[in-house]
Parts: C-alpha cells; sequence; structure tokens
C-alpha cells in the first residue's frame, strides 16, 4: 500500500501514481518517488549530461548527505537515485519536500534539463505518463506514440491465435524431459531411499526446461499445464519407483499383483500416499520458479497507464 505522505506529495504537485510510487515535474525537474520495504527511494531522470556535471551533481549531494538525511546517493549519466532508510522511523513528508527542493535547485544551478520530453519520439507535445512494475520505472510518451503502441498491442493479440501450434511443441518437451526425471527418480528411489522425494524438485525443473528447450509458448495458459504434468510426473514416479521395490524382492510377481498392491495393499499404499504427499510439498519449489520465470518474461514490454492523483 502506498505511503499517505506521498499520496500528500503527488496531491499537492499534481503527480501521477502507479503501484507504490508517484512521479511527475517538481520545480521544472522530473521526479519518481518510491515507497519500498523499509526505505525510499527518489530518482530525478533528465537529459544526457557530462561526466564533469555527474561529479558535481555527485560531490555536492554527498556533503550534504547527512543534512538531508540521505542514506545513499547515486549519480549516473541521465539520472540521479536517492534513498531513505526507514528501518525504524518513517522518513517525514517534510523532508522528502526539503530534498525535492534542494535536488531541483542542484539541477537548475548545473543547468540540467529535466526529462520532460517523449521517450520515444522526443515530442513534448501532449505527453502521458506510464508505470513499469516490473522494472518500477516511469516514463513519458506523446499521444502519437501511445497510439502505435496501442496498435502494436492489437497487433500482438492478433498474432497469439498462432501460438497455440507451440503448446504442443513445448508440452512434448516437458513430457520427454519428465520422463526422463522419472527414470532418474526411480533410479535414485532404489539406491537412496530417503532422498527420493527430493527428485521432485528435479523433475519440475527438468519439465519446465524441457517446455524451454522446445520453445513453448511462455503465458499463464502454458503455466497451468506445465503445473499438471508435474504433479501427474511426481504422482507417477512414486508409483513406478515403489512398484519396482515390490519387484527387486518379489522376482516372480507379474505386473497386475504390483498394480492391485498399489492400490489394496494398505501398508504399501500409506507409502506411496506418503511419499507423495511429502515430493508434492516440495513441488512448491519449482512452482515458485516457473511462475517468477512466466510472470517475469510476460511483464518485460508492459507498460501501464499512470492514473493522476486527485486532489
Amino acid at each position: 500500500m502506498m505511503s499517505p505522505k506521498l499520496k500528500a506529495i503527488a496531491k499537492e504537485n499534481h503527480w501521477h501514481f502507479c503501484k507504490n510510487s508517484v512521479f511527475g515535474l517538481f520545480n521544472e525537474s522530473y521526479f519518481q518517488i518510491d515507497d519500498g520495504h523499509g526505505f525510499k527511494k527518489m530518482t530525478s531522470y533528465y537529459n544526457e549530461i557530462t561526466e564533469e556535471t555527474r561529479q558535481t551533481l555527485l560531490n555536492n549531494l554527498l556533503e550534504n548527505k547527512n543534512e538531508l538525511k540521505i542514506k545513499e546517493v547515486t549519480v549516473k549519466l541521465n539520472s540521479l537515485s536517492l534513498t531513505f532508510s526507514e528501518r525504524f522511523l518513517s522518513v517525514k513528508k517534510e523532508t522528502l519536500k526539503a530534498v525535492l527542493e534542494f535536488v531541483a535547485n542542484l539541477l537548475k544551478a548545473n543547468s540540467v534539463l529535466s526529462m520532460n520530453k517523449c521517450s520515444q519520439c522526443n515530442s513534448s507535445d501532449f505527453l502521458e505518463y506510464y508505470f513499469h512494475p516490473t522494472i518500477e520505472t516511469s516514463k513519458m510518451i506523446c499521444h502519437t506514440c501511445v497510439e502505435k503502441n496501442e496498435n502494436d498491442y492489437s497487433q500482438q493479440e492478433r498474432n497469439k491465435m498462432y501460438e497455440e501450434k507451440y503448446y504442443l511443441r513445448g508440452l512434448l518437451g516437458a513430457f520427454l524431459f519428465a520422463m526422463a526425471g522419472i527414470i532418474v527418480w526411480v533410479i535414485i528411489a532404489f539406491y537412496l531411499r530417503q532422498l527420493t522425494s527430493l527428485g521432485a524438485i528435479v523433475l519440475g525443473l527438468l519439465s519446465f526446461h524441457g517446455y524451454k528447450y522446445f520453445k513453448g509458448t511462455m503465458n499463464n495458459k502454458a503455466k497451468w499445464m506445465l503445473f499438471a504434468i508435474i504433479i501427474l510426473s511426481i504422482v507417477l514416479a512414486n508409483f513406478i519407483s515403489v512398484g519396482v521395490d515390490i519387484y527387486a524382492y518379489n522376482h516372480g510377481i507379474d505386473i497386475r499383483d504390483i498394480v492391485l498392491n498399489l492400490f489394496y495393499n494398505d501398508a504399501i499404499s500409506s507409502v506411496v500416499k506418503e511419499n507423495t504427499l511429502i515430493s508434492l510439498a516440495l513441488s512448491a519449489i519449482p512452482f515458485y520458479y516457473i511462475n517468477n520465470f512466466i510472470n517475469t518474461k510476460m511483464n518485460l514490454t508492459k507498460w501501464v497507464l499512470a492514473k493522476k492523483m486527485k486532489a
């Protein structure tokens, strides 16, 4: 949830907001303030400056670091960032406003021009503010580029109809790699029984890398299909590993009797259930990895139109 202090600053300056950030112009300089866990971060974006000017800004900020209550200072050729620690106490609104004033005056004194043009075509007319949730940064785009982006997005949506064929290809890869994982699982189960359930992590990652290797489409639909394949593979691996164990100690037994023991022998079925539950719990690790990977990949170009904070 965004800090009330940031909301207040955004309202006073007619800034925009998105997620945990507020941004806009302050004394003709462009700022973004992010509300993080245990810190706040203030960033100013500007047109590229010389190394000499960058060093001047850095030295000035470092000299006033303690007075401004800044924890970290970073100055680049096209932006500067100031971090405020909130480990024990929240940064005061007055402190943030004082730093805004100080930095804006510093930039103006060194003839640093604010980034107040379209980030795509350099137009300064009819600008819209956009925010990127993944990399947590904002940018300004003119109406012409907004329309172009919307048209490009529409084209991407139309292209999705051609992606369906990549699901089967990716799922084939996931299935083949999962089968390889099951074979490894059975071998481990036979020789290192106590480590059997750890195969769930290996099997999950193998399935995902099989899907990637066969270049399957990356989206939410693919994610849930992968989860289903991994769960089914884990269940199958547990049944097969116990079945191989039964066969190893009963060489004359046939497949039908092995299946009957797996399902109707209470002692054996309880072992299968226990191993399966442990394995499924451990599968949370590859699930988490897959979910993060696909969500990040899907958000690589996802810019969100920012809203203006109402007074």
